[in-house]
């Protein structure tokens, strides 16, 4: 039998938050697909995880941290790559709540540049402070919570990209792209017709978010009524024609 993570991350903000484990799920009432063989706490601030190309069987990765490595097989492609960005978002989100980065330190980095654009000092879709995730290709700047819901609708219509930890993917002209149109301006466009008791706070629930998220960016449920063709937001935002 296969050893299928279960995890989730402590979000504590304590003095002890550096030492915030990676904790096993309780196991649900009905049958589990496959056969829980061990229970492993591991400390989300220093953790990393890996491919593991070397491994004899497909679809295996590690889970490294001081303690050890642990060899961790899922059932797909698909599912590997997503066991491995939840736990690259866990443990970004971990130390992002551990240190700050000072505004001197922002300077000349793609975060920092983007935060300058107006709007992009809070979360396109729940107002979060200081957003450290991107749908490259929507143009908006997220928060880590949002940013999940973006992935789950698929990359057909958001391509998410952290701002902090996907350096490779920040070329020179996607920057640019992405500095000349701003949250600010993509909701003028985005939520043009968005009522003002369905928007949502940094505290909504999961349930509130997807539905938000989805309406506004998969169904297009806020924003004008005449036709919009995908890239015409691109566009108008760098003519500065949105709204």
């Amino acid at each position: 039998a296969r050893v299928c993570p279960r995890i989730s991350a402590c979000t504590s903000t304590s003095n002890e938050a550096a030492n915030a484990p990676v904790e096993a799920t309780p196991l649900p009432a009905t049958p589990l697909p496959f056969k829980a063989v061990q229970t492993v706490v591991l400390p989300l601030a220093t953790v990393t995880v890996r491919e593991a190309r070397q491994a004899a069987v497909n679809f295996c990765f590690d889970v490294i941290s001081p303690q050890g490595t642990l060899l961790l097989q899922a059932s797909s492609q698909e599912e590997m790559q997503l066991w491995m960005q939840v736990i690259q978002n866990g443990t970004a989100e971990r130390l992002g709540s551990l240190t700050r980065m000072t505004e001197h330190a922002l300077q000349n980095t793609t975060l920092g540049l983007l935060r300058e654009t107006p709007g992009n000092e809070a979360c396109a879709d729940c107002g979060a402070a200081d957003p450290t995730w991107a749908s490259i290709n929507l143009g908006v700047l997220v928060c880590l919570a949002c940013a999940g819901v973006h992935r789950q609708m698929g990359v057909h219509i958001s391509k998410v990209r952290s701002l902090e930890l996907d350096t490779k993917e920040w070329s020179p002209s996607l920057v640019s792209l992405m500095a000349a149109m701003g949250n600010r301006r993509l909701n003028d466009a985005w939520q043009a017709r968005l009522p003002e008791e369905q928007r949502i706070t940094p505290d909504a629930s999961n349930a509130q978010r997807e539905a938000f998220i989805r309406n506004k960016y998969e169904f297009r449920a806020f924003v004008p009524e005449w036709p919009v063709p995908a890239h015409a937001l691109h566009v108008a935002a760098l003519v500065d024609d949105v709204g």
